[in-house]
């Protein structure tokens, strides 16, 4: 009897290295899927700051070289505010920009430097003209030769990995733009 009671002591040891394996297995084939996960994640997030990095700079370079001429935009259109669309939330890819009017600008600023159109702090008795005069300017000639905004655009696309996409449900690509304004400065840089 003795030999049997140890034969089955050894299978019953066997059954319970086997069911132990069978578990590293699954443990080994959990932590392999979300290790992919991470990485996939990380090179999403690497490519999408590559490409709004490559874009602002696309932008910037466009503004600023449009800037340093001596153009007046016809086309200056200030935003007034921000819808914040569908979602609810500012600075989301769904906010709409209400625009303005450059007059209604121009009296925001000219309206604290002189209440009422009061313009005689800006006279000089001997008929000179004051070392700040250019708000005056800017209140009379409508802004446009004293206020020139340029504006940049440019977009990049951004690959995501496979694995993101599938777990995410992301789009193979997604594009990234970046908008940017510069004063017109007409060779000042």
């Amino acid at each position: 009897m003795q030999p049997q009671r140890q034969y089955s002591k050894s299978k019953a040891l066997h059954l319970h290295a086997c069911s132990r394996s069978g578990q590293a297995m699954v443990e080994f084939v959990v932590a392999a899927v979300l290790i992919m996960l991470v990485v996939g994640g990380i090179l999403a997030v690497a490519s999408l700051q590559q490409a709004d990095a490559k874009s602002m700079l696309a932008a910037t370079t466009e503004a600023i070289e449009d800037s340093m001429g001596n153009s007046i935009p016809s086309n200056f259109s200030p935003i007034k505010d921000w819808d914040n669309g569908a979602d609810g939330y500012e600075q989301t890819k769904d906010d709409k920009s209400k625009h303005g009017s450059f007059s209604g600008v121009r009296d925001a600023i000219t309206g604290h430097v002189a209440p009422n159109g009061d313009w005689s702090a800006f006279e000089r008795p001997d008929g000179n003209s004051v070392v700040y005069g250019e708000i005056k300017q800017f209140d009379t000639s409508g802004g446009a030769s004293t206020m020139g905004m340029i504006e940049g655009k440019s977009s990049e696309t951004a690959e995501i990995p496979p694995v993101i996409q599938k777990a995410l449900g992301m789009a193979e690509e997604v594009e990234v733009e970046n908008q940017v304004w510069m004063p017109k400065t007409e060779g000042l840089y």
